[in-house]
């Protein structure tokens, strides 16, 4: 087993042009495939908003506690991108069909389990103080994410495999299609017809929503499932060989997923403990924090893009012993993110009403809306540094250090500032958002650090 070292020469010739351009080659396709999947959830959210105010409070509910179940679920199934990545960056192509294989069982036994978790769905909310009708309309609407949970776990593994081995665009043109089909499922489903022979059809609002969302996740993955296993080059990764040493690989994806899922998860229920406290404040207050967080989760997929790019590029340096490349694909991709979220959060406070206004045409909400919505363009850029940090590190095989640094910044700051804000100062929603900000600020310093302690460190392989 070789050591990584700092004094190793890298690929000289690479400038920081040539860098970046491979860098962005690589995010664009990511950055939309990525951010498709959250569209698909704007798209649910804009639509049962057009419902009415209160099928969006029990939508931002379900979708806050279901959040953190695929949350958790993306971060167990990176390990399959690191791992990938590796072994495409030293040539053995096998390995890379067998990290995927083995990625897909532990992904369905995710699946399987967690949408056996929403099924308590309404106990958990009425657990949380939530009243009874937010927590019965919002458990039925989980109750229907469910069925979707074990295909969206599997389209994960799939499209994550994709990335590690560069061949991004797939999912990227399948998931403009699936944003098509999940509008047309919406609309018959979130809405109340009338079709001849049939009567009344639809009319389920926020559940209505949520099964559209689950059907369409099914069809993505049995499509991206369906291109990986008839690939041109298919042979050449063993698609249909016995995976080598299922065993080992799923220990080491194990060993790379379990952290970052720990974190991650934690991460999401920061967010969902913010979710609930909205709840607290009242339903107009709920739905407000819901378009924030919608607005964010999209924008925090660009930068998810960058972080995935430079993760699979820091893990080929890592799989053909370039050092000086590793710390280029690391920085230029932190570079990269922070330039781009600065000019969004420049949209944020130059026209939140008009953002705020894709989601509703309620005066009391966009009122609401408007200066949180400034306070979420400053904690979006926070947030996305400290998305690519980990990102970065993560392509080296470290996670450990990172997931605990990002929950001190989440758990150790957000909640308690944003409760103590929210209610203590009498702040509300902006309040919420305030204690986002600090605690993604801390994070992404300390992964800042990390990084460059990293890089100046002998690396092993995975």
């Amino acid at each position: 087993m070789w050591h990584l070292r700092p004094a190793a020469s890298g690929r000289r010739g690479a400038g920081l042009a040539r860098h970046i351009w491979e860098t962005v080659r690589l995010a664009v396709p990511v950055m939309i495939g990525r951010s498709g999947t959250l569209i698909m959830i704007t798209a649910d959210v804009i639509m049962t908003g057009r419902a009415g105010a209160r099928e969006l409070a029990y939508y931002g509910l379900a979708y806050g506690a279901t959040q953190v179940l695929v949350v958790i679920g993306l971060g167990a199934m990176t390990g399959t991108t690191v791992l990938a990545s590796q072994a495409d960056g030293r040539g053995d192509a096998k390995q890379c069909g067998a990290v995927w294989k083995v990625g897909l069982a532990h992904a369905l036994a995710m699946g399987v389990v967690f949408a056996a978790l929403c099924v308590l769905g309404e106990r958990f909310l009425l657990l949380t103080g939530q009243s009874a009708e937010l927590a019965r309309n919002a458990g039925r609407a989980m109750l229907m994410s469910a069925l979707g949970l074990p295909p969206m776990l599997m389209y994960l593994a799939t499209a994550l495999f994709l990335e590690g081995i560069r061949r991004p665009q797939p999912n990227m043109w399948l998931m403009l299609a699936a944003n098509l089909i999940n509008i047309a499922l919406n609309w018959l489903l979130i809405y109340g017809h009338t079709v001849a022979g049939l009567g009344s059809v639809g009319g389920m609002g926020a559940a209505g929503a949520a099964l559209a969302t689950a059907l369409t996740r099914w069809l993505m993955f049995l499509a991206l499932a369906a291109y990986v296993l008839t690939m041109a080059d298919g042979g050449r990764f063993g698609m249909r060989e016995r995976a080598r040493h299922p065993m080992e690989l799923g220990r080491k994806l194990r060993r790379i997923g379990v952290p970052l899922g720990l974190a991650q998860g934690l991460e999401s229920t920061a967010f969902t403990a913010l979710v609930l406290m909205a709840g607290l404040l009242g339903s107009a207050h709920l739905a407000v924090y819901q378009i924030a967080l919608n607005l964010l989760s999209v924008v925090y997929m660009l930068a998810m893009g960058v972080g995935a790019a430079t993760s699979v590029r820091v893990g080929h340096a890592v799989g053909r012993a370039d050092p000086r490349g590793l710390s280029w694909a690391g920085w230029v991709g932190a570079g990269i993110a922070m330039a781009m979220l600065s000019c969004i959060c420049a949209l944020f406070q130059v026209i939140p009403g008009v953002l705020a206004g894709i989601y509703t045409g309620d005066g009391t909400l966009l009122a609401l809306a408007i200066p949180v919505l400034t306070i979420a363009g400053l904690f979006i850029v926070v947030d996305g540094g400290q998305g690519v940090m980990v990102g970065a590190l993560r392509g080296v095989g470290d996670v450990w250090v990172p997931s605990g640094m990002v929950v001190a910044g989440f758990w150790g700051v957000t909640v308690p500032l944003g409760h103590h804000l929210a209610f203590a100062r009498q702040m509300g929603v902006a309040g919420l958002l305030w204690g986002l900000f600090a605690g993604a600020l801390l994070a992404v310093v300390m992964l800042l650090g990390r990084f460059y302690w990293i890089t100046h460190r002998e690396i092993k392989p995975l």
